[in-house]
């Protein structure tokens, strides 16, 4: 992989300004890029400008850099051709491009240069796209979260440098997805901003040419990829027999859980319930902390090797996650039966596929929708 991109230069690029307005005399203070060839970041660079007026306050906070560290600097009509010959044939990478991209621009053509028309690509949209289960996309929660080294956040240099790296995991993580999602995700992308959506195109089209079988944990549906469900099924309990005996219990119990008559009895009044096919209903009344709970998950749990299953229902989520986080994995501790349990959500919890399918081909949505949809087939 990763040769979708070998004839192309990508400059990544991030700015720091005196504020965040163009036409409000604000000006570049620091230029930092990161030359990415062949999927590695080849070079750097970092300018310090001088931009003839006060740093505010809250940028020095922000950047640490202080109007002392810009004064003796050269001003952005030096270093403008250096950038222009730096960003010379090359896809322009920033994180929220529609920020730097238009300031660079602005900048130019405010000293009688004309406007860059790079190709410019967006990271906020392609990481959350590429990582859509991630819970910020702020740069800083990016590079700490995806464990990428960069010294100086909010300087540009190291900015630069951090997005640079977050643009190569992005490309090497769209390139593993299978490609019937990369054809949906390529023909939803050019609602994306600026060129963000020729990276989709690029991977899409090239790995079109390669035959690639769709990994077995995947199954295809229409034009949606799906993860294949697994059902764990408990194996043969025929070693797994309830023990009626209180001393086999007492053993069992042993060093794990106190041995109480009073709960013991109580497993086996549930244990001769469930065994008694005649018995409609029982009603079981007992104080707090006497080991309701785990009683009823003991006396049942031998009765689930049939393909049978234990529903339970909990009047509070406290309940829910309490039996599901302790009671249970302690019962399966103390029985050594290899049963699993999951939580049943309510259908609101869940998407419907035939609808979610029928969103992708109506009219283009708004940005965040589009977005959303992107990252669900992900």
């Amino acid at each position: 992989m990763s040769h979708i991109f070998k004839n192309n230069t990508f400059a990544v690029v991030d700015l720091e300004t005196t504020g965040t307005s163009r036409s409000d005399n604000n000006h570049i203070i620091q230029f930092g890029c990161a030359i990415v060839k062949n999927m590695e970041v080849v070079k750097t660079y970092s300018f310090m400008i001088n931009p003839h007026r006060e740093i505010p306050l809250s940028v020095q906070n922000l950047t640490g850099i202080s109007n002392d560290d810009v004064a003796n600097e050269k001003d952005f009509s030096y270093y403008a051709p250096k950038i222009i010959e730096i960003l010379k044939d090359t896809v322009f990478v920033a994180h929220n491009v529609e920020f730097d991209f238009p300031f660079l621009n602005y900048e130019l053509m405010q000293h009688g240069y004309e406007s860059l028309t790079n190709k410019a690509i967006d990271t906020v949209e392609l990481t959350k796209i590429a990582f859509p289960t991630l819970p910020s996309y702020k740069l800083s929660d990016l590079t700490s979260r995806l464990k990428i080294k960069h010294l100086n956040p909010h300087k540009a240099d190291s900015d630069a440098y951090g997005t640079a790296v977050l643009l190569i995991d992005d490309i090497k993580r769209l390139e593993q997805l299978p490609q019937a999602t990369l054809n949906t995700l390529s023909s939803l992308s050019h609602g994306l901003v600026r060129d963000t959506s020729w990276i989709f195109t690029e991977i899409a089209d090239t790995l079109r040419k390669t035959k690639r079988p769709l990994p077995k944990e995947y199954m295809q549906v229409r034009n949606i990829i799906l993860q294949k469900q697994t059902h764990n099924v408990a194996s043969n309990g025929e070693d797994h027999k309830f023990p009626i005996e209180n001393t086999a219990k007492r053993k069992l119990f042993k060093g794990k859980i106190n041995y109480r008559k009073a709960q013991v009895e109580l497993i086996d009044h549930i244990h001769d319930f469930v065994m008694n096919p005649n018995e409609r209903a029982m009603l079981v009344e007992s104080p707090n902390g006497t080991g309701k709970t785990f009683s009823y998950l003991f006396s049942y749990a031998y009765q689930l090797y049939s393909s049978r299953k234990l529903v339970i229902s909990t009047p509070t989520k406290v309940l829910q996650d309490q039996i599901l986080t302790r009671e249970i994995p302690q019962m399966l501790k103390i029985t050594h039966l290899d049963l699993t349990a999951e939580v049943v959500k309510a259908s609101s919890h869940y998407l419907d596929l035939d609808g979610f399918v029928q969103s992708l081909f109506q009219s283009s949505p708004n940005k965040p929708t589009l977005v959303l949809q992107m990252q669900i087939l992900v």
